[in-house]
C-alpha cells in the first residue's frame, strides 16, 4: 500500500510537467489564434481595396465620367495598396486610376474645343476609355480571386 508521503511526493512531481504541458499547449492555442486574427485583418483591408477599386470602376461605368472627388476617394480608399498587395495588383490600381484620369482629361478639353481635329480626337478618346472599364471589372475580379483563393489555402492549412 502507499505511503500517503510517497503519494504526495509523487503528485508534486508529476504536476508540475503537467503544468508545463497544459501551458505549452494554451500557448500552441493562442499563438494560432492570433496569426488566424492577423490574416483576418490582413484580408479585411484587402477587400476593403477591392470593393473601392469595383465601386470606382462601377460607378465611372454607370456615370460615364469620372471626378476629380471620386479620383480623391479611390486614392484615399486604396492608399495602403503598396504594403497590402504584390506589385501585379498595385499596377492595376495604378492603371485605374490612370484610365479614370484620362477620360475625365478628355472630357474637360473636348468640352470648351471648338468643332475640329482637336476636338474630335478628343471625342474619340473617350468612348475607347469607357469601352476599358468592363475589362478592368474582369482584371480585377481574376487579380483579387487569386489573392482571395490564396488566403483561403492559408486559413485551411491551420
Amino acid at each position: 500500500m502507499l505511503d500517503v508521503k510517497a503519494f504526495g511526493d509523487l503528485s508534486a512531481a508529476l504536476l508540475t510537467p503537467v503544468i508545463g504541458v497544459v501551458t505549452t499547449i494554451i500557448l500552441v492555442n493562442q499563438h494560432r489564434l492570433e496569426k488566424r486574427k492577423l490574416r483576418l485583418q490582413l484580408f479585411e483591408k484587402r477587400y476593403a481595396v477591392y470593393l473601392a477599386a469595383m465601386e470606382y470602376i462601377t460607378t465611372t461605368m454607370r456615370e460615364g465620367k469620372s471626378t476629380t472627388a471620386a479620383q480623391a476617394s479611390f486614392l484615399r480608399d486604396s492608399r495602403d495598396r503598396v504594403f497590402l498587395f504584390d506589385k501585379r495588383i498595385h499596377q492595376f490600381l495604378d492603371d485605374v486610376w490612370k484610365q479614370s484620369v484620362d477620360l475625365e482629361m478628355h472630357q474637360e478639353i473636348f468640352r470648351d474645343l471648338p468643332v475640329g481635329a482637336e476636338r474630335t480626337k478628343h471625342v474619340e478618346a473617350v468612348p475607347a476609355i469607357k469601352t476599358q472599364l468592363p475589362v478592368l471589372v474582369q482584371r480585377a475580379q481574376e487579380l483579387f480571386r487569386r489573392l482571395f483563393k490564396m488566403v483561403e489555402r492559408m486559413n485551411n492549412s491551420g
